[in-house]
């Protein structure tokens, strides 16, 4: 078998053919054409009494050629037979997460993310299913906890050497971000304000971000931005 683009364990992933040849001794006769099993009519060179053609019609596959001339003189030669090898699509894969407290926008809001990757080759069959997380060695699984952006890299690879990748990036932020309330407004005494107070709020998260601030009066809806008290009373004001 002659491969233009040898794989691994003696496959071929592009260019796969079966040189073939042969001679006609009796003087006055010639081969007409090399037949096979499976295959058929392999190759039909110009009548000769010494022959050469090749044929690359096997498709994809692991099996054994037989192969044999036949002669003008009505009669076939011995059977030959080559192994053939040939592979030249990649495997499937499957990369998967599961576990972990999902949250908005694709973060986790914790807990621990099992990561798999699986997958198929009918032909040559897979050799490795592996992944690696943010750069770090090649294994058959993982698993990922703590805070911080982790990207993974998945690969299957099959005994042809053919190879699938994959990638997935997981983002987990279990911190609550940092609020800091704000009150505005003219105070008296005793903790008494004499003018209408602006109820408002600062925050900050250094890996998801803020996505929004609200407040409330402590008896009204929460809203965005700040908010005004001015009827006289006792309030409680919350925040998020």
């Amino acid at each position: 078998m002659s491969c233009a683009s040898p794989g691994n364990d003696g496959w071929c992933r592009g260019g796969t053919s079966l040189e073939l040849s042969a001679n006609e001794p009796l003087s006055g006769k010639v081969i007409e054409s090399i037949e096979g099993n499976p295959g058929g009519l392999l190759c039909d060179p110009a009548d000769s009494a010494s022959v050469a053609c090749s044929y690359a019609g096997g498709g994809e596959g692991n099996f054994t050629i037989e192969f044999w001339a036949l002669s003008s003189y009505g009669d076939t030669s011995e059977k030959a037979s080559a192994e053939w090898k040939a592979d030249g699509s990649p495997p499937s894969i499957d990369l998967r997460l599961s576990g972990g407290s999902a949250g908005n926008g694709g973060w986790y809001r914790g807990g621990t993310v099992d990561v798999s990757v699986s997958g198929t080759d009918g032909i040559s069959g897979v050799a490795a299913a592996e992944l690696s997380v943010n750069g770090g060695g090649w294994a058959g699984g993982a698993q990922v906890g703590g805070d911080g952006v982790y990207n993974v890299q998945a690969r299957v690879i099959d005994r042809a050497g053919n190879e699938s990748s994959d990638s997935e990036q997981i983002r987990i932020d279990g911190t609550p971000p940092t609020l800091i309330p704000e009150l505005s407004g003219t105070q008296g005494r005793d903790g008494w304000y004499v003018s209408p107070v602006s109820v408002f709020a600062s925050a900050s998260d250094s890996l998801s971000g803020v996505s929004k601030i609200e407040v409330s009066d402590g008896v009204g809806e929460w809203q965005s931005g700040p908010l005004m008290i001015s009827a006289d009373g006792t309030y409680t004001p919350r925040y998020r």
